[in-house]
This record gives C-alpha cells, sequence and structure tokens, in this order.
C-alpha cells in the first residue's frame, strides 16, 4: 500500500507538465484563432466598459496631437469604426487583455504589453463588434457633440444605447467533457488502482482529481 501512494507522489509532477504543455485548442471544440462566441454573454459588459475607456482616451489623445485644430467629427467616426478591427491599430488595446475565469465569472484582466492573438483575442473583438453593432455614428456623434466625461460614456454607450450592461452577467457552468480535455493516468499496484485526473478546460483553468477504482482499466485518454 505504501508503495502506491510512493507512485501517486512522484507522478504528480508528471502530471502537471502534462497539464502545461497541452494546448487549449486540443481541449476546445474550436482551434485558436477563432472567437468562442459562447464566452461573449459572459464577458459583454466588461468588454463596453473598455471600449469605452478606450474610444475616451483615443479622442483625447488625437486632440492633444493635432493643437490647437479641433477634432473633427469624421475623425472621430474613423476611430468608433476601427476600434473593433483587430486589422486596424485602433484596436490594439484588445492585445492587451486576457480572459481568466475566476469563480463563476469570467474576467478581464489587463497585461503591461501586447500578446499573440489566439481565441481569447478573437473572442474579444466579437464581442466588441456585437456591442458596437450600428452604433459607431451615434457613438461618434456623441462624443463630438457632448464632450463627455468617461463616465458620461460608458453610462450612454453600455446602458442607453447598446443595453450591454443593462443586467448582470450569467454565472460560467463548470468544466464538462464536451469542452474540457481529459488527460488521466491509471496507476495498478497488485488489488489497488489509483487514477489521476487533469482537467483543463478552454480558459486554461486546471482541475486534478484522483481516487480508487475498484476494477481494472486499461484505456488513457
Amino acid at each position: 500500500m505504501a508503495k502506491s501512494y510512493k507512485t501517486v507522489v512522484l507522478l504528480l509532477p508528471l502530471m502537471v507538465i502534462l497539464s502545461s504543455w497541452m494546448p487549449i485548442s486540443q481541449c476546445s471544440k474550436k482551434p485558436v484563432g477563432m472567437a468562442r462566441k459562447e464566452d461573449i454573454p459572459y464577458i459583454q459588459c466588461q468588454v463596453c466598459e473598455k471600449l469605452a475607456h478606450q474610444l475616451y482616451q483615443q479622442v483625447q489623445a488625437k486632440q492633444d496631437e493635432i493643437l490647437p485644430k479641433k477634432i473633427s467629427e469624421y475623425q472621430i467616426i474613423e476611430m468608433t469604426e476601427n476600434v473593433c478591427n483587430l486589422k486596424k491599430q485602433e484596436a490594439d488595446w484588445i492585445l492587451k487583455i486576457d480572459i481568466v475565469e475566476q469563480g463563476d465569472r469570467l474576467e478581464l484582466v489587463e497585461q503591461d504589453s501586447e500578446g499573440q492573438c489566439g481565441s481569447e483575442c478573437k473572442t474579444i473583438e466579437r464581442a466588441c463588434q456585437e456591442v458596437m453593432g450600428y452604433s459607431d455614428t451615434d457613438v461618434a456623434e456623441y462624443l463630438y457633440k457632448a464632450k463627455p466625461d468617461v463616465d458620461s460614456l460608458v453610462k450612454y454607450l453600455c446602458k442607453d444605447l447598446t443595453g450591454a450592461c443593462s443586467k448582470k452577467p450569467p454565472k460560467v457552468p463548470k468544466a464538462s467533457f464536451s469542452d474540457s480535455c481529459l488527460v488521466l493516468i491509471i496507476l495498478g499496484v497488485h488489488e489497488f488502482r489509483f487514477f489521476l485526473g487533469l482537467i483543463k478546460n478552454a480558459n486554461g483553468v486546471v482541475y486534478f482529481g484522483v481516487g480508487w477504482l475498484p476494477f481494472n482499466l486499461f484505456i488513457i485518454m
């Protein structure tokens, strides 16, 4: 019995290594680089708030750049059209944001530097596009005429205009085999059979399990 526990302990580092190199694309139904539309409801409000902050900052930066001239409505429209398009410079802010699972919520966490654009990046871009929709000219007009502060812009864009923050986001369901990747190692020592399992979901969260099997199992998934 003591030997079996030693075996379990020795293989724990191996499980950690397996979980670290396993690409999320093998765990998710969708390959890396494609938006996960099913995640959008969980992050829609946060994306809208960050979008509003970005538009405010970009308008202010452009105005400071062209002083003493005043920024034109056309220049603001160009920003609102491009801010959710990763092919445009105005959308570079998306490259600094990670989606992190915290309990039953997905949180947007801003990093210091831009990262490689994968499924998270594309998901945020898609959420941004859905929030903005056909409202880009309305937002540009509001920015140009009302000259709002950032809090007023958040309220106008995320509550009054789009409703992206009109209700609380839904809770994230627990990981399931349909959207997760399973690594399973079976250890057999005499009559004692242990299993160690790692489930890594599409958001990179790793769940660990260990238990005893009352039967022989020879399949490694």
